[in-house]
């Protein structure tokens, strides 16, 4: 594939049902050291950005809490406001109502910077965890062997739809942070991706479903 440009990147919360207690990252991670087993989390499909983002935390703070997979996040955040799971990474979207609601509550995210609708909740890299990056994102690229000229007039055009007021409002008001990078900054982006959640995936041998 020929990458044209990376369009936007979302990160994701760290999630906890209130009723757990836990208050922050590190008493987060405290209380699943001490009680391994305990917890569970839940995710959006096996192999799921809200999966390996999990899988990225436990192995980077060592600790063990159990993966429970659901079919979409639907079902998988109604379990964790009913309490059958205590925790889970999720996009904005998915769980901003139920936080507002007061029935669920935010530790983190897991971007580069904070938030600005939640400048209060901290970043997992601010909350010990240095460098700690997961994103979801979206992105255009076209077939291998596309002409270079096509490629950035494609690039050109793409750049100038996600910048206009219009599309970049709404896209903010989604909680996406625009990027509309070069197709060499977005080639960049996709090598170092790979080598992240390459050794997650090797390390916890998940498999999409």
């Amino acid at each position: 594939l020929a990458p044209i440009t990376l369009a936007v990147k979302s990160p994701q919360y760290l999630v906890v049902n209130p009723a757990t207690g836990i208050t922050s990252v590190q008493d987060f991670i405290a209380k699943a050291k001490a009680n391994p087993g305990k917890y569970s989390y839940g995710s959006v499909s096996m192999g799921s950005a809200s999966h390996l983002t999990m899988e990225m935390m436990k192995s980077a703070a060592g600790f063990r809490m159990t993966h429970i997979p659901y079919r979409g996040a639907g079902p998988a955040v109604a379990d964790l406001v009913a309490g059958n799971v205590q925790a889970g990474f999720f996009v904005p979207g998915n769980v901003q109502g139920f936080v507002k609601d007061g029935k669920l509550k935010l530790l983190a995210t897991t971007g580069q910077k904070r938030f600005p609708s939640t400048p209060d909740v901290p970043t997992l890299s601010e909350s010990g965890l240095k460098d700690f990056e997961a994103t979801s994102w979206i992105g255009f690229l076209a077939p291998a062997g596309t002409p270079t000229h096509i490629v950035n007039r494609y690039h050109q055009e793409m750049v100038k739809i996600l910048n206009s007021p219009e599309v970049k409002a709404r896209l903010v008001e989604m909680e996406f942070d625009v990027v509309a990078s070069s197709p060499k900054q977005f080639s960049d982006w996709i090598r170092t991706e790979i080598t992240r959640w390459g050794k997650v995936i090797k390390d916890t041998g998940a498999k999409a479903e």
